[in-house]
C-alpha cells in the first residue's frame, strides 16, 4: 500500500476530509506527524472526526480516535472534548463501547449516570476497559467486586475474579 499523500493544512481549511485522510494513515508516527497540522481552528473538525469515528463502533478506529482527542487535549481544548464526549454518552441511542475506552484512556471521568449503565450492559467491549481503568489506577474495591460478580457477560466476571484477587 502506497502512503497517503496529505497536502498541507491551512487555517482556512475545512479539516474534516484531511482528517479523514489522517485516520487512514498506517502508523502512528504517521498520524501523529499529520495531526500535529491542527491548530485551535480546526477543534470542532476534528471533533466532528472523532463523533463518526466513535460512532461507527470500529475497534480498529479506536487508536485514530484516542490520537485525535490527544491533539484536542495538546490544542488546551480538553473542555470542549469533555462536553461533546458527555453529549455523546447522554444520547442513549449512541454505541458506549469507543466513548467509554476513550475517556479511561485519556483520563477523564466516566459520568456517574454512565457507570451505572455499565454495571448491566451486556457487551464486554464496552464494560472491561472500564474495569481494566479502576484497576490499573488501584481504585479496585469490594463493592465493585460485588457489583460485577453477576455481570451477565462470563469475561466480565472471569476479569471480575482477577481483580479481586490480586
Amino acid at each position: 500500500m502506497s502512503p497517503i499523500a496529505l497536502r498541507p493544512l491551512r487555517a482556512s481549511d475545512d479539516a474534516r476530509p484531511y482528517l479523514s485522510q489522517v485516520v487512514l494513515l498506517p502508523t502512528r508516527l504517521q498520524r501523529s506527524q499529520a495531526l500535529s497540522a491542527l491548530d485551535a481552528t480546526h477543534v470542532e473538525a476534528a471533533l466532528d472526526t472523532l463523533e463518526t469515528i466513535l460512532i461507527s463502533g470500529q475497534l480498529n478506529q479506536r487508536e485514530p480516535a484516542r490520537e485525535i482527542a490527544v491533539r484536542v487535549c495538546e490544542l488546551q481544548r480538553r473542555d470542549l472534548l469533555k462536553m461533546r464526549l458527555h453529549g455523546l454518552l447522554s444520547d442513549s441511542s449512541f454505541p458506549l463501547r469507543n466513548i467509554v475506552w476513550l475517556l479511561c484512556k485519556i483520563q477523564l471521568k466516566v459520568p456517574e449516570n454512565t457507570v451505572l449503565r455499565l454495571y448491566t450492559h451486556s457487551d464486554r467491549e464496552t464494560v472491561l476497559p472500564y474495569l481494566f481503568n479502576l484497576f490499573e489506577r488501584g481504585k479496585w474495591t469490594s463493592v465493585l467486586h460485588n457489583i460485577f460478580t453477576p455481570h451477565p457477560d462470563p469475561h466480565v466476571k472471569l476479569w471480575t475474579q482477577y481483580f479481586s484477587r490480586r
